[in-house]
């Protein structure tokens, strides 16, 4: 939600160095080409939840990831990003918010020479 409201609002969200690396498929060839066997890759989906919507945006704002571009921003900007994802995000029966993220695993093994 975070970096398409951001592009929404004509910013340049904050990525990775190399994105494409992270791929399931990249992770394996990068490993097999590194000469590692028996490799497994996993997607890991976790998800957090807020107690409500400005809990959750203390957190955006604190974010590592996500902190100088926000702090690059004017107030009115700001704002406007705030908005936009307090419109966004669902909110359940008591004001609380869910958020699901994923990261992409590999694992291998060497040979012991």
């Amino acid at each position: 939600a975070m970096l398409s409201a951001l592009r929404d609002l004509g910013f340049a969200p904050p990525m990775p160095p190399h994105p494409e690396a992270s791929s399931l498929a990249n992770l394996r060839a990068l490993w097999t080409a590194a000469g590692l066997t028996d490799i497994r890759t996993h997607t890991i989906t976790v998800e957090r939840r807020w107690h409500s919507f400005d809990a959750y945006w203390q957190t955006v704002l604190e974010a590592p990831s996500a902190g100088s571009t926000l702090a690059s921003m004017a107030p009115d900007a700001l704002a406007r990003l705030q908005a936009l994802l307090q419109q966004r995000l669902p909110m359940d029966d008591t004001g609380g918010i869910t958020v699901s993220a994923r990261a992409n695993a590999v694992a291998g093994r060497t040979h012991a020479g």
